[in-house]
């Protein structure tokens, strides 16, 4: 009994110090991909005129705010970015919401969350997801529109948000998406629906890192029946 005691707090303790050391790691994971994706996306191949005209546009906003960042001056960084985010909130308000501007929705967002400006950036993320709901690119949308939610207090729409990016056929970190729709669930005390989740990201992703991790949750969370 008291080994069984001793396990289940070792456990609940490294879960813990996971999430407290990594807490801006998961947070900005998908962020960090945003950008990049922002950065590269002029040299994909497309054969739309507004989309070509839309990546030029973004191009040239992130080459001029990345010189200002390698001048390593504050001064010019803030205003830098205070620039980025004011033309990129000019561009999607001519243009609309669609296709062509869905990377300029993740960019501003992704600043915003950067800033931590939660309200902000998840409104950004889910105009972003509602541009093309199909695309791997909502999926990261919905994604960290579930982090804003939880940064906000909101875990219900939270795990809305988690479950939709784990249902998009074309995302590619759907156990990243279970297990945070997995936690949420042990937040909203729906225990018996998180074993389920995590046992799915177990059984579906045995060899990805987040399988590791279900595998702690789902022995704490049975040492309690």
């Amino acid at each position: 009994m008291a080994n069984e005691t001793e396990e289940k707090k070792s456990l609940e303790s490294k879960f813990e110090n996971f999430f407290s050391k990594t807490k801006y790691i998961w947070i900005s994971l998908l962020c960090i991909v945003v950008v990049a994706l922002a950065v590269i996306v002029t040299v994909l191949a497309v054969s739309s005129s507004q989309k070509n005209k839309a990546a030029n546009f973004l191009e040239d906003e992130i080459f001029n705010y990345e010189k200002a960042v390698s001048s390593m001056d504050q001064d010019s960084v803030a205003n830098a970015e205070s620039k980025l985010i004011e033309n990129l909130e000019t561009y999607v308000a001519s243009k609309g919401k669609n296709k062509n501007t869905i990377r300029v929705y993740m960019t501003l967002a992704s600043k915003y969350m950067e800033k931590e400006d939660w309200q902000k950036s998840l409104d950004n993320w889910q105009t972003a997801a509602a541009c093309d709901k199909k695309s791997y690119l909502a999926g990261i949308a919905e994604f960290n529109s579930g982090v804003c939610y939880e940064q906000l207090g909101d875990l219900e729409k939270a795990l809305a948000c988690y479950e939709k990016a784990a249902g998009n056929k074309n995302f590619h970190l759907v156990p990243h998406a279970l297990f945070s729709q997995a936690r949420v669930l042990e937040a909203l005390s729906n225990t018996e629906k998180a074993v389920e989740v995590y046992t799915k990201i177990v059984d579906t992703y045995a060899d990805d890192e987040w399988a590791n991790l279900a595998k702690s949750r789902i022995i704490y969370l049975n040492s309690d029946k």
